[in-house]
């Protein structure tokens, strides 16, 4: 069981590795062949990842922050790229993110086809205190 409001509030005490420059990647569950479940670690403000490509489906849930990928800026909530599709990910806010997904290949980004994203789980609305 994984607490997302622990890993926001005490990101010290998981194990992080990096994964691309300015942000640190904790797997909370290795999956069979390419698959796992992660949790990338925006580090610094503005940070983002290089255009790649995903054979398989991504689904993406943002615990905390922004950011904006081929779509557009994604801000608490879940969405999906499916199979065949590529995105790079920009202007990041310092955010965490749970990932599920076959690791991103950075090196096929000419697979990348034409798609619609798959529906996404807009953010609940803020309700006044």
């Amino acid at each position: 069981m994984l607490d997302l409001n622990d890993v926001k509030t005490n990101p010290s005490i998981y194990q992080w590795f990096d994964f691309r420059p300015n942000i640190l990647e904790a797997h909370s569950r290795r999956g069979t062949g390419d698959e796992h479940i992660a949790i990338l670690w925006y580090t610094v403000t503005d940070g983002g990842v290089a255009l790649h490509y995903h054979s398989k489906t991504e689904s993406v849930y943002v615990i905390d922050g922004t950011q904006t990928d081929a779509r557009e800026l994604i801000h608490w909530t879940v969405y999906f790229n499916p199979p065949g599709s590529g995105h790079q990910v920009t202007d990041s806010t310092g955010f965490f993110i749970l990932a599920y997904a076959a690791p991103p290949d950075f090196a096929n980004t000419n697979l990348i086809g034409d798609y619609t994203p798959i529906d996404s789980i807009p953010p609940p609305p803020i309700s006044p205190r």
